[in-house]
């Protein structure tokens, strides 16, 4: 079974620059399949990323 591999809209643009490779770029996208991300998905994506560590949270406002 093969596996789905998805990718977020917003990933396309942070991938795109002036040397970006335009045929190179398709052909990576046509394996793929882009969606739009929810408020709640981009919240759970967040909390993997900061569970494994990848990023540190955000240090919580001074409460005056």
């Amino acid at each position: 079974m093969a596996r789905r591999k998805l990718i977020h809209q917003g990933t396309l643009i942070e991938a795109v620059h002036a040397r970006t490779h335009k045929a190179r770029l398709n052909w990576v996208l046509s394996g793929l399949r882009v969606v739009p991300v929810g408020d709640e998905e981009a919240r759970a994506a967040s909390k993997l990323l900061i569970d494994a560590g990848c990023v540190r949270p955000a240090a919580a406002a001074p409460v005056s």
